[in-house]
């Protein structure tokens, strides 16, 4: 857009669908043109790339400032995607049985224009598609002026003239239970970790109040919608949002999972594996019919659009799925992951965190060092009475430490040698009992990596940088902590709890929680002496390592794992997968 006024949304949505309309010999009498002269409005150059009715979207998405779409986490939906999975949500139904479709988050209206194509396809006469089938709310009243316009141009274009659109300004999580059909959508993707997108604590109470316990600390909002859709939905309808792959095995989204699976069942999933839009985020939609019981039939996992689109089954059953904390198999099985079961954390047998403490800082842990850190002398020891090397999650690679041979970034600094001052902390303060806690023997283990990854600090010395984990153990068992966070079926187990929640996709995000709930090898004797022989190659690797040693560091790592493989039973498979993980020595 170009010219004057081409810098307020509202007018480059207009003069898109000027435009639009000039291109389909069209007046130009939508609603979003009420009180404007369509020849004073900027010039504009439509995107050849999409049909005509998208384009008022696309103006408005590229028109709004990029903190604005941060904050309210809108990012719109390209036209192929939206046909794509709306395709997906309605496959299999008649027109009767879609009588009513509706976006809860309608932004410029990708997804009901896609699913006003899908009904007109299927015999719905345009007019009744937009007055009586298809509608949608947004936040943002601009938006759903945008989504009510684009409907209408779409109904023109095709030769009718409906008296209006069901599109209002209405807050999605906030329509109650209904009778819809068909809940489709891209909700706004609002993470809790981020300051511009962060709920208030008078929001967050609210949604409490309508979600219950489901409704943590650091549940996505686009993870409620999901929520919100299954009441919107009558029984026997079906559910099918655009989500951040991070919903399947976040931890603060494993109260929305348990809801989601008792209101209904998981029956497919579209998976894409770039990031969407500009939202830096890796994106998921699954297809929840509601008011079913999960069925023992394998859950579809759909990929890619178009000609190039496959449909694989999952390893899991809806009803497998159902009764997991977890839905990352869903991803783990597309990053061909070897299935392993050690059962769910939850009380099959004893777990790391039940016999060693596991632990992690967090943001007062991380700034209360932040003026503690200096440069250990470049010559001279490394450590001074009251300081301890800072060890940070990119020094930390499977038995092997890099501090000092590598560069650290810690409080936006790279440092050669960082360690931290800590004798002047005061000890009865947070970060002065947070010393005590972890200036002991223990693993440290990194928090985002193919397979985990963590090393041993046998006298204490290490300061473990957030969000790094702490495994503290008596010296005797250091090395067989070492031995399970190495295992390949660990690893592997995790994969199947935590995909789509790093920020690479070949990378699993671990927790303080999750390596606790990490269940121990079967107490018999047999897997005690393969857990010894693990223990030992640990130890080797680690001295292999010491020594610069990459051959012997490598052989005893495998060694370690396939002693591991032994201890868990794991089926053929997980070690090679394992292996094919291990970084390269450094």
């Amino acid at each position: 857009v170009s010219g004057p006024g081409a810098a307020t949304p509202r007018l480059a949505v207009a003069a898109a669908a000027v435009a639009a309309c000039r291109t389909l010999a069209l007046e130009p009498d939508l609603p979003i043109l009420d009180g404007l002269d369509p020849e004073s409005l900027p010039e504009v150059v439509l995107d050849p790339a999409a049909p005509a009715p998208e384009q008022l979207g696309l103006a408005l998405e590229r028109a709004l400032d990029p903190s604005h779409r941060r904050a309210s986490g809108s990012f719109f939906t390209p036209a192929p995607l939206a046909a794509h999975l709306t395709a997906l949500a309605l496959g299999g139904r008649a027109p009767d049985e879609v009588r009513s479709v509706v976006d809860p988050a309608a932004g410029g209206g990708a997804f009901l224009l896609a699913a006003a194509r899908w009904l007109t396809a299927h015999g719905v006469a345009p007019a009744e598609v937009v007055e009586e089938r298809v509608g949608g709310v947004d936040l943002d009243p601009l938006a759903a002026l945008t989504a009510e316009s684009s409907l209408l141009l779409w109904a023109r274009a095709a030769g009718a003239r409906p008296s209006g659109a069901a599109v209002s300004v209405g807050d999605g999580l906030a329509l109650g239970r209904g009778a819809a059909d068909v809940v489709i959508g891209n909700p706004p993707f609002q993470g809790q970790l981020g300051s511009l997108t962060a709920r208030t604590a008078d929001g967050q109470e609210s949604l409490r109040a309508r979600f219950g316990p489901a409704v943590a600390a650091y549940t996505d909002t686009a993870a409620l919608f999901l929520l919100a859709a299954c009441d919107l939905v009558r029984e026997g309808g079906v559910v099918c949002l655009v989500l951040p792959q991070s919903v399947l095995g976040a931890r603060d989204a494993r109260g929305v999972r348990a809801s989601v699976t008792a209101a209904g069942r998981v029956e497919a999933i579209w998976v894409g594996d770039r990031s969407f839009a500009d939202a830096g985020v890796r994106v998921c939609a699954p297809v929840i019919g509601v008011g079913s019981p999960p069925r023992s039939r394998a859950v579809e996992r759909h990929h890619g659009l178009g000609e190039a689109a496959e449909v694989t089954e999952a390893s899991v059953s809806e009803a497998e799925l159902a009764a997991r904390p977890s839905w990352s198999v869903l991803l783990a099985d597309r990053s061909a992951v070897p299935p392993v079961d050690l059962g769910h954390g939850d009380g099959d047998r004893p777990t790391l965190g039940s016999r060693w403490r596991t632990t992690a800082g967090f943001r007062d842990e991380y700034y209360g060092i932040a003026g503690l850190v200096e440069e250990a002398p470049p010559g001279g020891p490394d450590l001074a009475p009251g300081t301890s090397r800072l060890v940070t999650c990119g020094l930390i690679e499977p038995l092997h430490a890099l501090w000092g041979s590598h560069a650290a970034t810690a409080h936006r600094r790279r440092w050669a040698r960082p360690r931290v001052v800590h004798r002047s902390l005061d000890p009865d303060g947070r970060v002065g009992r947070w010393a005590r806690q972890v200036l002991v023997p223990k693993v440290i283990v990194a928090t985002q990596t193919k397979v985990l990854e963590g090393i041993v600090d046998e006298d204490g010395s290490c300061w473990p940088a957030v969000p790094a984990i702490v495994v503290a153990a008596e010296p005797s068992d250091l090395w067989h902590v070492a031995a399970v966070v190495h295992a390949p079926p660990v690893s592997a187990w995790m994969w199947a709890r935590r995909a789509g929640t790093a920020l690479s996709a070949q990378a699993i995000a671990l927790s303080a929680s999750d390596l606790a709930a990490v269940p121990l090898p079967a107490p018999d004797r047999a897997a005690r002496d393969d857990w010894d022989r693990a223990a030992a190659a640990a130890h080797a690797a680690h001295a292999a390592a010491g020594a610069g040693d990459a051959a012997g560091w490598r052989d005893a790592l495998v060694e370690t794992g396939a002693a591991m493989c032994d201890a868990y039973r794991a089926p053929a498979g997980v070690l090679d997968w394992w292996a094919s993980r291990l970084p390269s020595f450094r």
